[in-house]
């Protein structure tokens, strides 16, 4: 090996980790209100909006940093 040339290793493999039951949920339900949009039924895609947005409001910021972020 040369007194220049870098040795290549592997990425670090981390197991995923496990999504909080709160954002579990708000995954379910989203992928529910796509198919009730996705079939036409709009009642009943706006009755599982409304349950999303009880666990978490979709413009709720998660965190200052995310707020900086988006607020500059």
């Amino acid at each position: 090996m040369g007194l220049f040339e870098r040795k290549i290793r592997p990425a670090y493999v981390a197991a995923p980790a496990e999504l909080p039951a709160d954002d579990e949920r708000i995954a379910r339900l989203n992928a529910a209100i796509w198919e009730a949009y996705r079939d036409g039924d709009l009642a009943h895609a706006d009755r599982l909006l409304d349950q999303r947005n009880a666990i978490r409001p979709a413009n709720r910021v998660g965190s200052i940093i995310d707020n900086r972020r988006e607020n500059p």
